[in-house]
């Protein structure tokens, strides 16, 4: 039995396939305006910016590599500074103290026994003994 079609519901399909053909014109449309413009951004950039980049860049460069020249400088003559300045107090304190008094001493922990708050240095656990080391027979370290 073949059911004959409304002319409402015909009617109604053609409204929608324009309007989905306009919209889908816009949209294409809206892509070419952007591609455009993205195109002629390009092109003013390298016609406008890059003489002047390729005019002053080796200029920006070598201002570049005084300026980390520079910083290194100022990092090495902090160390040294640090250096020295350790080394003195190292010598002082073996003068005064001796030997065994050169050694800097740990600051006290705060209440809640915590050594690793700001400022203070933690205590780093003795290093491990290899004669109470267990022994490892395997090819890839494990024991077997």
């Amino acid at each position: 039995m073949i059911l004959a079609e409304p002319q409402w519901l015909h009617t109604l399909g053609q409204m929608a396939g324009t309007l989905l053909m306009l919209e889908l014109c816009f949209v294409l449309l809206l892509v070419c305006v952007i591609v455009g413009a993205l195109a002629y951004g390009s092109w003013w950039l390298h016609s406008n910016v890059m003489p002047i980049l390729s005019q002053y860049g080796p200029m920006a460069q070598q201002y570049m590599g005084i300026a980390v020249q520079g910083s290194d400088r100022v990092v090495g003559g902090v160390a040294e500074f640090h250096s020295r300045w350790e080394a003195f107090t190292t010598g002082a304190r073996v003068m005064v103290f001796g030997t065994r008094g050169a050694r800097r001493p740990l600051p006290p922990a705060d209440e809640t026994g915590d050594t690793l708050a700001p400022g203070n240095i933690p205590n780093l656990p003795a290093a491990p003994n290899p004669a109470q080391a267990p022994q490892q027979n395997g090819a890839n370290g494990h024991a077997e």
